[in-house]
This record gives structure tokens, C-alpha cells and sequence, in this order.
């Protein structure tokens, strides 16, 4: 064998001074056994398998020689390591709640005589003691674990590797407890912090704090406290990062981070982090192992290729949107293997991506070949502008529209396009503070006017939403900025703001932007729709789909008469539209293709008021009907499936046939 490690040596010598020390122990000959005699029928009862005797035995002495004075120093050496040795024997048996007993009762022995102050046995009862106590956090003896974390932080002489240990061993209860509960996560981010603070090496202690303050950035942003969401949110990548270099070879920190950029939507870095944690998991070294770790990193694996295909695949949607077709291919290439259903997902959106290339060429090369004959022809300019607005190159159509505008003549709108894409620069931000029946509100603005109209048509959309989805639904905290043009919107709103959009909804914030032409009114219309989206949420804890949400934000708008009836009957047949089912993935896929959203958003209106018209029992329908159903949704473990039948009686597939079925007998009975 090698030669043992230092430490290993120093408790061998700890160990046979001790028993040196016992054979100068003789038995207490009085009639009632002393703490000296316990301690010897302890031995003997360990000796001879009668673990749970000996634990008995040998509390019991410790309690005599803590009124004993002055204290045998010997004896409590006897004990110390009786008991740390029971505890190891309960430990191999398997019964962690009794090792931890025994270790405690070593760590109280501590702290009646300095003369436990070898190091090596110190520490190899900590390491003892830390290990069962986390154990037991994990298995549901979360109190027992916290009453050990406060007995091993005062041992005497306790290192400071130890003490990062316990914070972090008691930050991880805290959060295993805090559920949703800001001030829980608080105190769950204060422990994890100190563990961070003791131990400033540590990948893992950052990866911990990290994990508290990504939740808490969650919630915090449904509470609408949106400046501590985003500032959570920062300390969480930061800590990753941190973590990172700490341990630039782990995975497990690239999928960790990875997590944090898919929430946030930020796909290309989160790909690239996937991908490298995706080489990691399945490198010879790692698929040749054979430890405990196995299963996870086979499982860790699978989620990896996953979410990187959900990275990849959008970020293949979003150059769709903005018409940069040749990185579509690229992209879905490492998407399309991962399993049978991105297989078919693959498929289907390389249809869609040709076909939307081909329309986008067409009208493009139309236009153009047409202005090569006269270009100062309006409808061609115009289009053109219109065509790159809608994917967003606003350069490209402000030169279309300034032709236009060269050209002379009036031209309906054209003032309006304009001030659509022109880059507004950096217009300084003002701000207001409202109180609106339990909620504050804090509006943002660009412009010195814009205040008293913004204001009242919020108090005027507010009405709306509250008469239609109660008086609470909207109550917590809100923002409300107003951007100075569409432009401005969509690069600085958030993630898909599509030229086809008013305005947008993120948790805690409303979006929309202001024109020359629009009025108060207009607004009023705009923040009723993104309000309602508010209200939904905040009913439905966030777990409405998107499709709910945006038909319930239509329904609540006043949208119903406005749909398309008959050109959504004839798509039902050609080329048909998609199951509710499907509705919420695929408006996230074509949220800028005006034909197939504005389908999905009437689709997703009138399954809505399928639902609002179903009454269950004799309770109310309308807007009763649909907070029942947020009501329900609020409980993490409902989806959509299993929410309708408890809320409304009814199934999604009945839902999606009774919205069907209602459009055809509507235009049945306006039939002539």
C-alpha cells in the first residue's frame, strides 16, 4: 500500500493515545454507576453490535459529566471517540438520523474541555457530521438539519471551508422552502451568499447563489418590481460567469447559463454554450464512466441536444421574420436528428421557410422590375417600404418611403410610415408614479405631452379589464412606457416585436408606441388589449398558454366583431388551421406573418368565446367563466387539459369544435 495521507496519520495517533489513555480507566466501584462506568458499558454494548445501547450509554455519560467540575478531560476523550466511531457504525448501516445523533453529542462534547483540539480528529468530525446532516436536508428532516447546522457552526476551532458548508447546507433548506415567497428567497440568497463569501473559489457555491437569484428574478418580474427582476437577473449571469471561470472544463455551469439566456431569450450565446456542454457530456472520458453520475449525465444530455435544438430552431424563426433566408439551412441542420418530433418540426418549417422566401422574392422583384420601368410609380415605393418595415429593415424602408416622398403628391399614411422607422436616437426618458386601485403604476415616456393623454387612457382601459376580469386582476406593480415610434418599439421593447404589432406585453411591463395621427382613444384600445394580458398573468400566476392569453386580451379589447368570419371558414377546409393544441407553438413561430397570425389570433379569439359562453351549472358565463379558468391554471401542476374540465366542464377538443362549429353556424344563418 502507499504511504497513507498525513491527515489519516494524525487521527491514528489521536486515536491510540486515546486508548492509552483507557487502560488507566478503572471501573467506579460505588453502587450507582458514574459517568466512568457508563462509558465502559457503552464500549462493551458497541463492541458487541448493541449500537442503539451503546447511543444511549454513552449520552447518558455526557450528561453526567456535564454537572461533574471539574471535568474529566480523559473521559470526555473516551467519549468523543466512542461516539464518533458509533456514529461511522450507524452511518455503513444506513441510518443517518442516528449517525447524526452521534456526531452531535461529539460536537456538544467539544465544548466542555479544550482538550479536543486535534485537528485532523476535528475535521474528520465535521466532514462526518456535514455529510449526514445534508443527507438528511435532501430527505425530508429539513428541521433536523438545521437544528445540526447551528450545533457544527459552533464548534470550537470550526474552519472556514466548514463554515461555507453549513451556509450553504441552510441556504438549500431555505430554498427547497421558499417556493415563490420573496422574503424566503431573500434569506435562502443571504445564506447562499456568505457560503460565496467563505469560500470565493467555488464554482459550485456561485452556481448555487445563482440559481437563487434567477428565481428570484422570476418573481420578482410577475410581481412587476421590474428594476429587482432585472438587477437579479444580472447577479444570476454574473455569478455563472463567474462560475465558469472558476471551472471552465464543467457542463454543468455552461447548461446552468445556458438556461438563464434561453429565459431571457438571448438564442445564439445559449447555443454556443449548449453546444460545448453537449461535447462535454458526450466525450469518451464521460460516456466511459462509471460513476454514480452516470444516469444524470445521460439525462443532462438529452435535455442539452434539446433545448439547443429549441435555440437553434429559433433562432432560425427569427431569420425567417427578417427575411435573412440562407441562415435558415445552417441553422436547422443540427436541429433536425435530435428526435422524430424535430424531425417533423424540420420539415414543416422548411416548407414554410421556402414559401415565405418565395412570396418575399416575388413581391420584392415585382416591385423592383416595376420601378425599373417608372421609378417614381407610388404603389411600388410604398410597398417596398412596407415590405421591410414589416421585417424590420428600417433603413432600407425609410429610403423607399423618402422616394416616395420625393416624388410628390399626397399619399395617404405616408407621414405616418415615416415617423414609423425613423431613428429616434436617444430621446430622454421621463417618468410618473400612479396609485390605481391597489397597484402602482410607473409610466414611461419620451415626450413632454404625452403625459396627461397617457394617464387617461389608462385610467380608462383600466376600467375595462378590471369590470370584465374583477377588481383584483390587476392589482401588484406595472410599467407603462410609451416609445416615441414603432421602430423604437421593437428594438427596445423585447424579444419579437413584430411589425404587425401595437404594443407588448412582458411580465410587469406594457409596451406601445405613439404616432402623429393617434388618439387617445386609439390608446385606450392598445392598453386594454396588453392590460388584459396583465391581468392574466397576474390570475393565472403565469400559467395561461399564449394563446389563452392573447384570445382573452382580444375578448376583453372588444375584438369579437371584428373577425374574419368568412375567409376563416373557407382556411378551415384550405389549408386548414391547427389544433388548439398546436396554436400557442405555432403563433410563436409566425408572429410577423400577417396572414397566418392574424389567423391564429381570430382562432385563438373565438375558442376564447367558446369558453366565456359555457356556463357550468348556473354560474356565469363571460368573464366569470374565464376567471374561473385562470383561477384554476394557477396551480403548477394544472395545464390547459386538465384545467378546463375542473373550471368549465368541458375538454380542449371541445372547446376546438365548439369554436368551429360556431363560425360555420354564424355564417349559415347570414347566409341569404
Amino acid at each position: 500500500m502507499g504511504r497513507k495521507p498525513a491527515h489519516r496519520e494524525r487521527i491514528v495517533r489521536t486515536l491510540l493515545f486515546m486508548l492509552l489513555m483507557l487502560c488507566a480507566i478503572e471501573p467506579d466501584r460505588a453502587q450507582e454507576p458514574t459517568a466512568r462506568d457508563l462509558c465502559l458499558l457503552g464500549q462493551r454494548q458497541m463492541e458487541a453490535g448493541e449500537l442503539q445501547a451503546a447511543s444511549e450509554s454513552f449520552r447518558s455519560a455526557r450528561e453526567m459529566l456535564a454537572h461533574e467540575a471539574p471535568v474529566k478531560e480523559e473521559l470526555v476523550d473516551f467519549l468523543a471517540l466512542h461516539q464518533y466511531n458509533l456514529g461511522v457504525r450507524f452511518n455503513n448501516a444506513g441510518d443517518a438520523a442516528r449517525a447524526l445523533d452521534s456526531f452531535m453529542e461529539c460536537l456538544r462534547l467539544q465544548r466542555m474541555t479544550p482538550r479536543l483540539k486535534d485537528a485532523a480528529f476535528r475535521d474528520g468530525l465535521l466532514k462526518g457530521a456535514l455529510s449526514v446532516t445534508a443527507y438528511l436536508a435532501v430527505t425530508g428532516q429539513a428541521p433536523r438539519a438545521l437544528e445540526a447546522y447551528s450545533l457544527i457552526e459552533q464548534t470550537p476551532g470550526i474552519d472556514q471551508q466548514s463554515l461555507a458548508e453549513v451556509s450553504a447546507g441552510r441556504g438549500r433548506i431555505l430554498l427547497a422552502a421558499a417556493g415563490t415567497d420573496p422574503a424566503r428567497l431573500a434569506a435562502a440568497a443571504e445564506a447562499l451568499s456568505d457560503a460565496l463569501r467563505r469560500d470565493p473559489g467555488s464554482a459550485r457555491r456561485s452556481r448555487d447563489l445563482a440559481g437563487v437569484m434567477a428565481r428570484l428574478a422570476d418573481v420578482k418580474k410577475r410581481a412587476g418590481e421590474i428594476d429587482s427582476s432585472l438587477e437579479a437577473a444580472a447577479e444570476a449571469e454574473r455569478l455563472l460567469r463567474q462560475a465558469l471561470t472558476l471551472d471552465p472544463s464543467s457542463p454543468w455551469t455552461r447548461i446552468d447559463l445556458a438556461r438563464q439566456l434561453l429565459a431571457a431569450r438571448r438564442y445564439e450565446e445559449a447555443s454556443l454554450l449548449l453546444g460545448e456542454a453537449e461535447a462535454r457530456l458526450s466525450s469518451p472520458a464521460a460516456s466511459s464512466s462509471r460513476d454514480e453520475d452516470a444516469e444524470t449525465r445521460r439525462r443532462a444530455l438529452a435535455e442539452t441536444r434539446d433545448n439547443r435544438a429549441v435555440a437553434l430552431y429559433n433562432l432560425a424563426v427569427d431569420a425567417v421574420n427578417h427575411a435573412a433566408f440562407e441562415k435558415v439551412e445552417p441553422l436547422l441542420g443540427p436541429v433536425c436528428g435530435v428526435s422524430p418530433e424535430w424531425d417533423r418540426t424540420c420539415r414543416d418549417f422548411r416548407q414554410t421557410a421556402r414559401t415565405r422566401q418565395a412570396a418575399f422574392q416575388q413581391a420584392v422583384s415585382g416591385h423592383e422590375k416595376a420601378l425599373s420601368a417608372n421609378p417614381a410609380r407610388a404603389a411600388d415605393l410604398l410597398a417596398l417600404g412596407d415590405i421591410y418595415a414589416n421585417v424590420g429593415d428600417y433603413d432600407k424602408a425609410l429610403r423607399y418611403y423618402r422616394r416616395l416622398e420625393s416624388v410628390g403628391g399626397a399619399t395617404p399614411g405616408l407621414a405616418e410610415r415615416i415617423h414609423g422607422v425613423a431613428d429616434t436616437g436617444s430621446p430622454t426618458e421621463r417618468r410618473r408614479h400612479l396609485e390605481l386601485a391597489g397597484a402602482g403604476v410607473e409610466l414611461v415616456y419620451y415626450r413632454d405631452g404625452a403625459a396627461a393623454d397617457l394617464e387617461t387612457a389608462l385610467r380608462a382601459a383600466w376600467l375595462r379589464v378590471s369590470a370584465l376580469l374583477g377588481a383584483d386582476s390587476l392589482q401588484g406593480s406595472l410599467r407603462v412606457t410609451l416609445y416615441p415610434n414603432r421602430r423604437a418599439l421593437r428594438e427596445r421593447a423585447g424579444y419579437r416585436v413584430g411589425g404587425l404589432v401595437k404594443g407588448n406585453y412582458t411580465a410587469g411591463q406594457v409596451s406601445f408606441f405613439e404616432t402623429p395621427a393617434q388618439t387617445v382613444l386609439e390608446w385606450v384600445s392598445v392598453l386594454t388589449h396588453e392590460l388584459a394580458h396583465h391581468a392574466v398573468e397576474r390570475l393565472s400566476g403565469g400559467g395561461a398558454p399564449r394563446w389563452v392569453s392573447e384570445g382573452i386580451a382580444r375578448y376583453v379589447e372588444g375584438e369579437t366583431a371584428v373577425v374574419d368570419r368568412a375567409g376563416l371558414t373557407r382556411r378551415l377546409a384550405a389549408p386548414g388551421l391547427p389544433p388548439l393544441t398546436r396554436l400557442g407553438e405555432l403563433m410563436e413561430r409566425s408572429w410577423n406573418d400577417p396572414e397566418a397570425y392574424l389567423d391564429m389570433r381570430d382562432e385563438a379569439l373565438l375558442a376564447v368565446v367558446a369558453m366565456a359562453a359555457h356556463d357550468v351549472g348556473s354560474g356565469p358565463g363571460g368573464g366569470a367563466s374565464l376567471q374561473r379558468l385562470l383561477s384554476v391554471l394557477r396551480d403548477p401542476s394544472m395545464d390547459l387539459q386538465r384545467a378546463l374540465p375542473q373550471a368549465l366542464g368541458m375538454t380542449l377538443q371541445q372547446v376546438d369544435d365548439a369554436w368551429r362549429a360556431a363560425l360555420r353556424r354564424n355564417l349559415s344563418e347570414q347566409a341569404p
